[in-house]
């Protein structure tokens, strides 16, 4: 096989090894290395966020802390004022001698009147009006007579002391049992038609008898007292405030006023803990909980300058790295594909292919000026090896071709020897006019005639066997319009129909036919001629098949079939073939297959070796 030829074949063995190698790079260590690069990055800058965003969450969370922790502070005063706030009002109750005396009235009879009495009641108003002036939360003041069952209210804003039933807020605690001191959870309650919320502190009213007290007493206080104290501590976050009652879960103070009229705190403070952060602090000579909690999104909205500068600046970190990583990237794919091409292109003989250098010294320019040296070096090579083949060729197809004529010519002066013998000598003058025409057609042409001139030389060498075998042979010719200037190698076709003289012709018949077939597939010719002869065994069959297909049958010595195989082999490569079919008294059939190329082609492919060596 030359060289020339092997830059037409489709199906070099060295192409899909360059194209593994590249699916190897590209798919294999190229394509891991880009993957763990990014992945590498995205982590690291994940975790940098996660860091950052975590810090400035902490940062937050420290704030609402330290801010839970002073507003506690002051609640825990400020309860701790309601408390003494209380005891003041009875012991200056006790001082003023007014509850004394009402106390008394309260033991010695159930029937007392207030209502019937405005004297006492107005009394009764100045001292208890005394009692609370130290306080301005103070907006109600309940009292209860034991004895009737009776309830007073003295309202501080509207200025009245009136009786109520057991619907009025604190009343139904105020008289639940017997106690010393009592905190009551927050209720509404209505002043001068204004609705506002308090909690109350209640105890025993006694005269002296602490252990058998005549009624009780529960002192109001407003929650406003509460949100003022907090106020003027200028809150940074907003965080909402609540004090519980740990007895019942009962809140006396909730600053986002969420729980007001639900008279039992059904709905705990706890109870949508999951989108706050809450704290809370047990005071145990109260028994008191304080309780503290910000909204998660108001933290991160407080906060979303400081994320969306964090954001920024790592989205800006990210960008110059991609288009750092990016060039990097395309660079050295860029010289990656520059080696695989020049692979490529090497591995389909293109060895004039060149890498650029491009002058950086960096191991993509030393692995180019490597390739350029190996890839001269097999050139040099490659050109010595396809000389010397062109010529060993050269010489093959000449021996082979010298082998034609003489064989035929034999051939031919025997079938003449014949035919004086049988004194046809109007047969004998036609057929050495046709040999002489066929054997001007021979000394004319060149290794390589264009197929009209084949098939010409054909059609004389059958017309010669038409005179030797009257009326015992026929033949007729089927050509695609357009082929006639094809390049084919010169005698191609004689061997093949001399055989059917030889080896298939039925000399006890009279209807031996041979069928000639010229088609074109794209840009393949297809040379078929077929007979009605002896045909071949299976074995046979089988043998000749091996032999055509064989890298012998160029070394092959013998003349016919063989020889047609082993011009085609030596003038087209292994892209051209011959085919045959054939079963025993059912004919014989071959098929030559090869490139169709012009005359001009094959001949420069054949003379390129003088070129190259004048080169050399």
């Amino acid at each position: 096989m030359t060289s020339g030829c092997s830059t037409e074949t489709t199906t070099d063995p060295e192409d899909g090894v360059f194209k593994a190698a590249e699916s190897r790079i590209m798919h294999g260590y190229f394509s891991r290395f880009l993957l763990l690069n990014t992945i590498v990055f995205l982590l690291v800058m994940g975790l940098l966020s996660f860091l950052a965003f975590s810090t400035v969450y902490q940062k937050q969370l420290e704030n609402f802390y330290r801010e839970s922790e002073k507003v506690v502070a002051v609640l825990i005063g400020e309860m701790e004022k309601k408390h003494t706030s209380f005891y003041q009002v009875l012991f200056r109750m006790y001082e003023n001698g007014g509850v004394q005396g009402i106390m008394d009235l309260f033991a010695e009879s159930g029937a007392l009147d207030m209502q019937e009495n405005p004297a006492l009641r107005r009394q009764l108003f100045e001292y208890v009006d005394v009692a609370v002036a130290t306080d301005d939360s103070i907006s109600m003041v309940l009292f209860y007579q034991r004895e009737d069952g009776r309830c007073y209210v003295m309202d501080r804003h509207s200025r009245t002391f009136s009786i109520v039933d057991e619907s009025f807020p604190f009343f139904s605690e105020l008289i639940s049992k017997e106690h010393l001191r009592i905190t009551m959870p927050s209720r509404s309650v209505v002043s001068l038609g204004r609705e506002e919320t308090g909690f109350a502190i209640g105890g025993n009213l006694s005269s002296q008898d602490f252990s058998n007290p005549s009624g009780y007493i529960a002192v109001v206080f407003s929650t406003n007292a509460f949100s003022f104290s907090i106020q003027s501590l200028g809150r940074d976050l907003p965080v909402e405030y609540a004090i519980m009652l740990s007895d019942s879960d009962s809140l006396v103070f909730d600053s986002s006023a969420e729980y007001r009229n639900n008279a039992h705190g059904t709905e705990t403070y706890e109870s949508v803990k999951g989108n706050y952060i809450s704290t809370s602090y047990y005071d145990k000579f109260r028994d008191y909980t304080y309780l503290s909690r910000v909204p998660v999104s108001d933290l991160l909205v407080r906060s979303r300058g400081t994320y969306l500068l964090i954001a920024g600046g790592i989205l800006a970190v990210m960008i110059v790295f991609m288009l750092m990583f990016g060039y990097t990237i395309r660079t050295t794919a860029t010289r990656v594909r520059e080696l695989l091409d020049g692979m490529e292109r090497l591995g389909k003989n293109e060895f004039s292919i060149r890498l650029p250098v491009h002058g950086r010294s960096d191991e993509f320019d030393r692995l180019s000026e490597h390739f350029n040296l190996m890839c001269g070096e097999l050139q040099n090579n490659i050109q010595k090896a396809y000389v010397f083949e062109l010529q060993k060729n050269q010489a093959e197809l000449g021996e082979l071709q010298s082998r034609v004529n003489p064989h035929f010519l034999s051939n031919t002066i025997e079938s003449l020897r014949n035919m004086l013998a049988q004194k046809h000598l109007a047969e004998v003058d036609e057929m050495m006019l046709l040999l002489a025409r066929y054997y001007r057609l021979m000394v004319m042409g060149s290794t390589f005639v264009e197929l009209s001139d084949e098939l010409d030389a054909a059609r004389l060498y059958l017309d010669m066997m038409s005179l030797r075998y009257v009326d015992r042979f026929s033949y007729d010719l089927e050509i695609d319009g357009g082929q006639e200037h094809v390049g084919v190698i010169r005698n191609i076709l004689q061997p093949i129909l001399e055989n059917f003289f030889q080896h298939g012709f039925r000399s006890n018949k009279d209807d031996n036919r041979l069928h000639l077939q010229v088609r074109r597939v794209k840009q393949q010719l297809f040379l078929s001629v077929s007979d009605n002869g002896r045909g071949i065994d299976i074995v046979k069959l089988q043998s000749l098949r091996l032999l055509l297909a064989s890298d012998d049958v160029v070394m092959s010595k013998g003349y016919g079939l063989a020889s047609v195989s082993g011009r085609l082999r030596l003038v087209y490569g292994q892209q051209a073939e011959m085919l045959i079919d054939s079963l025993p008294d059912d004919g014989f059939k071959a098929v030559l297959r090869f490139s169709a190329e012009d005359v001009d082609s094959l001949v420069s492919r054949m003379n390129v070796a003088g070129k190259i060596q004048a080169r050399m």
